[in-house]
């Protein structure tokens, strides 16, 4: 009740840099914040500048990492939202 979760944004590669990720980003902040959870929370791998950035401009902020998280040794970035 106190938080939601995005768990997956993905856009086929041909696709991206057309908005698409942002229209569903936008989508599951809307049901979350219809939800009343204050908080949403994701994490992203590190190197994916382009989600980011994309959640920084969208009110995320970096409150923690998991080293190590994904294969290949990549850390993960955990990033929450406050409403």
């Amino acid at each position: 009740d106190d938080e939601s979760e995005i768990h997956n944004i993905a856009v086929r590669a041909d696709l991206q840099g057309q908005g698409i990720g942002l229209a569903l980003l936008r989508a599951m902040l809307a049901a979350a914040d219809a939800s009343g959870a204050p908080r949403v929370l994701l994490e992203v791998r590190t190197g994916n500048d382009r989600a980011i950035s994309l959640y920084e401009r969208n009110g995320f902020r970096v409150t923690g990492r998991r080293p190590t998280y994904y294969a290949l040794g990549v850390d993960g970035i955990l990033m929450e939202r406050h409403v």
